[in-house]
């Protein structure tokens, strides 16, 4: 287990450091008003992608672990259906380009990061991998497709290329790294040929998905509904100085991931063997989150101006400002992760589905309020909000999820309680 939680870890570390160099090259390069173009189009990309898996991740990886001898029809299925969700978001996508963009330019760019999406049901064979748990494939296929082309970009701004190029490189790493993981099905021996539609699986696969469509496309609009609203309210520099503070704080996200991703498969077995030991590692594991994203917060709000002025240079002198205001999303994204565990654990995913709709629909509408007078600014101030609100406040609301609202209020007071912390890590 947590062999395989290295390999994920590792994957996500390499992932940030080749990121956090490549972003600054390529944002010094571009300047605020072509790079905004580029994470306009990324957020409209990370926007449909819950709508392409079609909310099947973990119901697909469950039904594999359970029915090994499904695999194929399984696979097959899901591929068919995901690909047919991949080709009319493309083909939506594309027609909004047609009738709310006036730039030519714009359009044909849109075209071109649409394709990327018909290669998201490849992510089959993530799930696949992750069925079997041998993650170590996936970390080495998609550190492989980041290495590449990090290089690229690198050469496209050392050869100062333009904005056309950059565009298929990131439409093109998209879709790599969906296509990528291929290269080492032969080591499993399994085929792609050998996935096989099966129509009696169809309503069982989108009856059980159906719920976690709309609560992963509810997270990907909150997350990055601010960027799309920024380009229609202001304009692309705007969203290149807002997407430079938001890459910035994000790109720890990989944290949380690594540590609920370490600790939750003993605390599921740990949670019917002895439910008071279950209970205080549960605040134990909330307490770290709170630790980590806090620290992290703190450093960066003091070293956000320098850091961005040294980076970035003088364009982006405006996205410190949004850095030391968007990090402090980082404390109830952190615990995010362990909430959505402890839900799953719970068998309460349908409260999922609603605080991160609710999130969904108080980011857009902060952003509709604060944007036109404060910008990115605002943007950064309605993405707190919503994360507050749906991941902490509203477990309040619930008499089942007011024990999670508790230990997660108990967590804030973390720095005073270090020794009991790590009391509890070892009881």
């Amino acid at each position: 287990m947590f062999f395989n939680a290295g390999w994920i870890m590792f994957e996500k570390f390499f992932r940030m450091a080749a990121n956090f160099l490549v972003v600054i090259m390529v944002a010094r390069f571009l300047g605020p008003d072509q790079f905004g173009i580029i994470n306009y189009l990324m957020a409209m990309i990370n926007i449909l992608g819950p709508i392409t898996a079609l909310g099947m991740a973990g119901v697909l990886v469950r039904d594999l672990v359970r029915n090994p001898d499904q695999q194929n029809e399984l696979l097959g299925t899901s591929f068919v259906l995901k690909f047919l969700a991949a080709l009319i978001s493309s083909i939506g996508l594309v027609i909004f380009a047609l009738f709310y963009e006036t730039d030519p330019m714009l359009i044909w760019f849109t075209v071109v990061f649409s394709l990327s999406l018909l290669f998201k049901p490849f992510e089959n064979v993530k799930l696949y991998y992750e069925s079997i748990v041998k993650s170590k494939y996936v970390a080495l296929s998609e550190s492989l497709v980041l290495i590449v082309f990090s290089v690229l970009k690198v050469v496209f701004v050392l050869l100062q290329a333009e904005l056309l190029y950059f565009v298929i490189i990131y439409a093109a790493e998209v879709a790599m790294t969906s296509l990528a993981k291929v290269i080492f099905l032969r080591k499993n021996e399994m085929s792609l040929l050998d996935w096989k539609y099966r129509s009696n699986l169809v309503k069982p696969l989108l009856t059980r998905s159906l719920p976690l469509i709309f609560s992963s496309m509810a997270a990907a609009i909150y997350m990055k509904v601010d960027q799309i609203m920024l380009r229609f309210m202001v304009d692309e520099t705007a969203v290149g100085v807002y997407a430079v503070a938001a890459r910035m704080s994000e790109i720890w996200y990989f944290i949380p991931i690594a540590v609920i991703t370490s600790v939750f498969p003993a605390m599921i077995k740990l949670r019917s063997k002895d439910t008071a030991r279950y209970h205080r590692r549960l605040q134990a594991v909330f307490d770290i989150l709170f630790l980590l994203a806090f620290s992290l917060a703190v450093v960066v709000t003091f070293i956000s101006e320098p850091f961005v002025n040294i980076a970035f240079g003088e364009e982006y002198r405006a996205s410190a400002a949004i850095l030391s205001i968007h990090i402090w999303a980082g404390i109830f994204a952190f615990m995010r992760q362990g909430l959505s565990r402890w839900l799953i654990n719970e068998d309460y995913l349908r409260f999922s589905l609603y605080s991160q709709g609710g999130g969904a629909i108080i980011n857009v509408a902060l952003n509709f309020m604060l944007i036109p007078r404060y910008e990115g600014i605002g943007a950064a101030i309605a993405t707190i909000s919503a994360f507050f609100i749906s991941t902490y406040l509203v477990c309040f609301f619930t008499k089942k999820t007011r024990p999670i609202a508790f230990i997660m209020t108990k967590s804030f007071t973390a720095p005073f309680r270090v020794r009991s912390i790590i009391k509890n890590l070892k009881s």
